[in-house]
């Protein structure tokens, strides 16, 4: 079977890593909009940075260290197996072999 994400066609998607997008959030949302061939406006990213901002104080009042998820791949019937085999070309280029 041949690979989603490495077949020689532009990808389907954007790569973002976690500390991307909490050391520049901004930034990334205007990469992730040029890969989609999406414009970029003044307006959008004036309510990016207010949602940023908000969310930032939301965490500080509510004191949170930290928000954990616990979401379970049943719920969503996923495979663990098949995710692995489906995202193991991806996960070795991305250094997470």
């Amino acid at each position: 079977m041949q690979s989603p994400f490495y077949s020689g066609k532009k990808p389907k998607f954007v790569h973002v890593q976690f500390n991307d997008i909490v050391r520049d959030p901004i930034g990334v949302a205007r990469r992730i909009y040029s890969a989609c061939g999406l414009e970029w406006t003044r307006d959008g990213e004036a309510a990016m940075r207010a949602y940023i901002r908000e969310s930032e104080e939301r965490r500080e009042n509510e004191k949170m260290g930290s928000v954990h998820f616990p979401y379970m791949l049943e719920q969503f019937a996923l495979d663990e197996s098949e995710l692995r085999e489906t995202f193991k070309e991806y996960r070795y280029q991305q250094g997470y072999a």
